[in-house]
C-alpha cells in the first residue's frame, strides 16, 4: 500500500516535472524568438541611424556651401542672371563688331564708286 501511494506519489512527481520542463522550454523558445525579433529590430535601427546620420551630414555640407554664397554675396538667381547678362553683352559685342566691320566695308565701297565716279 504504501509502495502503492510512493508510486503514484513519484509518477505525479513525474508529470509535474515534465509539465514544467515543457512549460520552460516554450518560455525559452518564446524568449529566444523575441530575442532575435528584438536583434532584427535593433540592426534595422542601426541601419536607419547610419542613414539619417549621412543624410544630416549631407545637409549640413548644403548649409555651409548655402552660408558661403550668402556671404559672396550672389545667390543662384542673381549668378543666372549675372551669366545671362554677360552673355547677351559678348552677343551684342560680336554683332556691334560685325556691324562695324560692314559700315568699314561699305565705307570703303562708297569711296571706290565716289573716286570711279569722279573718274568718269
Amino acid at each position: 500500500d504504501n509502495m502503492e501511494n510512493f508510486s503514484e506519489v513519484l509518477n505525479k512527481v513525474k508529470e509535474i516535472h515534465e509539465k514544467e520542463v515543457h512549460g520552460l522550454q516554450a518560455k525559452l523558445t518564446e524568449l529566444t524568438l523575441e530575442r532575435c525579433r528584438d536583434t532584427r529590430r535593433i540592426e534595422e535601427l542601426f541601419a536607419k541611424n547610419h542613414l539619417l546620420r549621412e543624410q544630416q551630414k549631407t545637409l549640413n555640407e548644403n548649409v555651409k556651401v548655402l552660408e558661403n554664397r550668402l556671404r559672396a554675396g550672389l545667390c543662384d538667381r542673381c549668378t543666372v542672371t549675372q551669366e545671362l547678362a554677360k552673355k547677351k553683352q559678348k552677343e551684342y559685342e560680336g554683332s556691334h563688331l560685325q556691324s562695324l566691320h560692314l559700315i568699314s566695308s561699305l565705307t570703303n565701297e562708297l569711296r571706290g564708286l565716289k573716286e570711279e565716279n569722279t573718274s568718269l
